[in-house]
């Protein structure tokens, strides 16, 4: 196997780790990428209100569909980044924010060069301190919207003002970055929220429980050939109602949601590991090495080979 070079620079503040020889980390220094899910599996161990991290992408990558118990906020502070939540897709630049409720399925795509600071936000400590939250609606459609400049730009500098607050020595920091933390998410409810549809929850809720069967027998069997009618046999559907499932949440076909996450799976074995690319196309589970090229090439307009070639020419 090649080392694996970082395609994430990762920054957090480490007086919040308590298990600090597990990580063997220095405040503020550079970590892959695979440090993340560690980091937030202290967060939901822990049970911290607050978990604040920042990072750099060194090249492009995506983080698949996937939603958590908790809400989480993003702040764009360099580049783009690309979402894909509740069956729409958002490009944020820049200055730019986006509010993941709990429980919302989501995905993004981070372009080279793009630096991203994170909130992650325990629904606990929410409703402990804003009892009335679980009554809230946030609407994600009001984030297209281009009127909202200046609530853009105030909540923006808001999320700067935590980072600095939560970064600093003083002994009543994370404690300043909770009150602010209580402000940002105020000013969210003003701006984006309604009243809650009870029933609207129920029914989100009994989708989101079949997607995650789905997703699982789908990461289960991803290198095999299985196809859509095994997954609906499994799931005790017909091949044409899973087929409305990927169409109404994630905005894309059984087909299309298959072959991206292998093309993901392919690009990793590429940057690193020593495999031949043929190799690498049936291991992912693509039918044969042609399908595997067309949809590279589709995807970033080039070959596996010419993929393979640029990512050991920049990392040389």
């Amino acid at each position: 196997m090649k080392n694996e070079k970082d395609n994430v620079e990762l920054f957090y503040k480490n007086k919040h780790i308590r298990d600090l020889d597990s990580y063997n980390i220095e405040r503020w220094n550079k970590h892959h990428y695979q440090n993340i899910p560690k980091l937030i599996s202290n967060f939901e161990a822990e049970s911290w209100p607050l978990l604040l991290f920042e990072y750099k992408a060194n090249q492009e990558f995506t983080i698949p569909f996937h939603w958590h118990d908790w809400h989480e906020i993003v702040y764009v502070k360099d580049g783009v980044i690309e979402i894909y939540v509740e069956n729409r897709s958002f490009k944020l630049t820049k200055g730019q924010f986006f509010f993941f409720p709990s429980g919302v399925l989501h995905k993004t795509i981070n372009n080279v060069g793009t630096q991203i600071t994170v909130l992650h936000i325990q629904s606990d400590y929410i409703r402990k301190v804003m009892p009335d939250w679980d009554n809230i609606h946030i609407e994600l459609s009001q984030f297209e919207q281009t009127d909202e400049v200046d609530i853009v730009g105030e909540i923006g500098s808001l999320i700067l003002n935590l980072e600095d607050t939560y970064n600093d020595d003083s002994i009543l920091a994370y404690n300043g970055s909770l009150a602010l933390l209580v402000y940002i998410l105020y000013k969210i409810h003003k701006n984006y929220g309604t009243k809650l549809d009870i029933s609207t929850k129920k029914t989100s809720y009994k989708y989101k429980e079949r997607l995650l069967e789905i997703f699982n027998f789908i990461d289960d069997n991803l290198t095999s050939g299985f196809t859509l009618a095994e997954l609906a046999e499994h799931m005790s559907m017909s091949p044409q109602y899973i087929s409305k499932i990927f169409k109404k949440h994630l905005n894309s076909t059984f087909t299309e949601y298959i072959t991206e996450k292998r093309l993901e799976l392919a690009l990793k074995y590429i940057k690193f590991s020593d495999s031949t690319l043929t190799d690498i196309s049936f291991d992912v589970g693509f039918p044969n090495y042609q399908s595997f090229v067309r949809v590279c090439r589709e995807k970033y307009g080039v070959t596996p080979y010419e993929y393979r070639k640029q990512y050991l020419l920049n990392n040389d």
